[in-house]
């Protein structure tokens, strides 16, 4: 028994020092990630929020959602600087996303590394090098890559402070930065933060609190101000609620909801994963079979470090899967440890079946390795390097090659909407080029007519399938040209934003300014059934993104229940 205590202390990771080989290891892995982003980076503004993003560092203004309530004051404030390098908004944001996936990786390591061994560290990072939703989100001009290192970071300290019981200021002061830049990291991290520093002894945990009190109100007093005070802020963020994140939640939707939102949490552990995310399922069930306590603390930590957000995202929303890297880290760690572990156990396996019989101490490795302590980390044989390095292997080539080979899905297409592909097209290398192509040429169509006396009308995006950059990317890229964007299929109410208008009224009749003697359609068909117009295409090749265009007619013309007329 003491000899087994002194191995298992010897072999304990959390005690190593960061060698030489590992700093080797870190840079290999930051080069890599790197390399393998800057060929596939989008080049034009995402989504609604890419653009909000953008216009942020030109003007902060969360009331016109310059960026969207909660604020992420702080990673405006880094744009605004990577802006100053590049002069471009949405080279800056891209960057961002890269440099911030090359640093996940190298941490998403040293954090794997303090807990268990070299070989699982190692895999931990080849998995989120080549996850397919890491990759995507690195490629885009959005937050949501910038938040998994920063996840990973905390999770660390978390792990320190909890079972080290150290680094408790620090961790807090690390909590309330990412809190700057995604709000969402404080409210899912903060119950763990609150136990590492009860532990931590009481003037440790006076400090803690006190330099998160203070980090977070560095950032907050300035948002605060720049919104219009604490009521105005409370104000747009509760409209926030109410419009993006209520109607899709649970209680709005009761079951269905709840079913959806289970749904697309599993969808994007897959996307996150790939075929590893079914290795870690495997050991979740046998943990399950074998009863939790048989994973040891370690273990138990990683799985339940992400359950605050899982439940959040159940009972609210999960939509877009991006959100899933704020509480990836511990996934990506538990997905490693466990394809590791099916790797020594398909070797003790393997021993025993080319042997044909075990000896004593087999034996009891084998039922170490099935049923004891799984964070003791065995040194691994030839066999067991061989199986490991192949299930690496082909997960990272099956990732890759879903997220640079699956192709646009242009929805709704029913064959295709339940396939890998289907679940994988909308987060890959394909659906990147295709949003750059469509905007392109929708922009070059539109800049053939003269800003001043066209009026461009633009559907939905709920309306317009064939379309998939939203409405506002495009006023981003044609500032000059005004635009009026409605649904054509019931009445609703908007506000205008900035130069163009959302017209959504109960009054049928639309009156345009009599100087637009042109109209230019974006995602309508000549033959388009929804207006009694004879429209011209403009260029046939953008016929996915159909740009089509007539003049005013005198007396007006309808579209849908609406008629517009000067």
């Amino acid at each position: 028994m003491g000899a087994r205590a002194t191995a298992i202390q010897s072999d304990d990771p959390s005690l190593a020092r960061i060698t030489r080989q590992d700093k080797v290891i870190a840079i290999s892995l930051f080069v890599a990630t790197i390399v393998t982003r800057i060929p596939v980076r989008s080049h034009t503004l995402y989504s609604w929020d890419s653009v909000g993003f953008a216009l942020s560092l030109e003007r902060y203004s969360v009331e016109n959602h310059q960026p969207h309530p909660p604020g992420y004051i702080l990673y405006v404030a880094l744009g605004r600087f990577f802006n100053l390098i590049f002069s471009d908004a949405n080279t800056a944001l891209v960057a961002i996303s890269i440099l911030s996936g090359a640093v996940a990786v190298v941490g998403i390591y040293f954090l794997t590394r303090s807990i268990f061994d070299r070989i699982t560290s190692l895999v931990a990072a080849i998995l989120l090098l080549f996850s397919p939703l890491a990759w995507f989100y690195s490629e885009v001009a959005l937050s949501y890559e910038l938040e998994l290192p920063f996840a990973i970071a905390v999770t660390w300290f978390l792990y320190q402070m909890i079972f080290n019981r150290r680094y408790a200021v620090a961790g807090s002061i690390v909590l309330g930065i990412a809190a700057g830049f995604r709000q969402d990291v404080i409210l899912f991290f903060g119950i763990f933060w609150l136990i590492g520093t009860l532990r931590a002894g009481r003037r440790a945990m006076l400090c803690s609190w006190a330099a998160i009190t203070v980090t977070v109100l560095a950032w907050l007093v300035p948002l605060l101000i720049l919104v219009g005070g604490i009521s105005t802020y409370r104000t747009l963020s509760q409209s926030q609620f109410d419009v993006g994140v209520y109607p899709l939640s649970v209680f709005a939707n009761g079951f269905d909801g709840l079913m959806d939102n289970i749904k697309l949490i599993v969808e994007g552990l897959f996307l996150l994963l790939g075929p590893a995310g079914i290795v870690l399922t495997c050991g979740l069930v046998s943990l399950l079979l074998s009863g939790w306590f048989h994973a040891g603390k370690k273990i138990l930590f990683l799985a339940i470090l992400p359950l605050p957000a899982v439940i959040f995202f159940v009972l609210f929303i999960f939509d877009p899967p991006g959100y899933l890297l704020v509480f990836g880290a511990p996934i990506l760690v538990l997905a490693a440890r466990a394809m590791v572990q099916v790797s020594q156990d398909a070797e003790l396996v393997w021993k025993r079946y080319r042997n044909g019989r075990q000896s004593d101490d087999t034996a009891a490795a084998t039922e170490t390795a099935l049923t004891g302590d799984i964070e003791v980390i065995r040194p691994m044989g030839r066999t067991g390097t061989i199986i490991i390095t192949g299930l690496v292997a082909v997960t990272a080539i099956i990732n890759s090659s879903l997220f640079l080979l699956s192709a646009h899905v242009q929805w709704p297409i029913p064959s295709a909407e339940h396939s890998i592909t289907g679940l994988f097209a909308p987060f890959s290398f394909g659906r990147l080029r295709e949003i750059d192509r469509q905007m392109e040429s929708a922009t070059s169509a539109i800049r053939k007519f003269n800003s001043t006396s066209t009026l461009v009308i633009v559907p939905s995006v709920y309306e317009c399938e064939c379309y998939d950059p939203e409405w506002r990317q495009l006023t981003y890229y044609l500032p000059d040209y005004r635009m009026l964007v409605m649904r054509t299929d019931e009445p609703l109410h908007y506000n205008a934003l900035n130069h163009y208008i959302l017209y959504r009224t109960d009054d049928p009749i639309i009156t345009v300014a009599p100087e637009y003697r042109q109209l230019v359609f974006l995602g309508f068909y000549p033959e388009s059934p929804s207006i009694s117009l004879p429209l011209t295409l403009v260029d046939s090749s953008t016929a996915r993104t159909p740009v089509t265009w007539a003049d005013m007619p005198s007396g007006g013309f309808r579209m849908g229940p609406y008629v517009l007329r000067r």
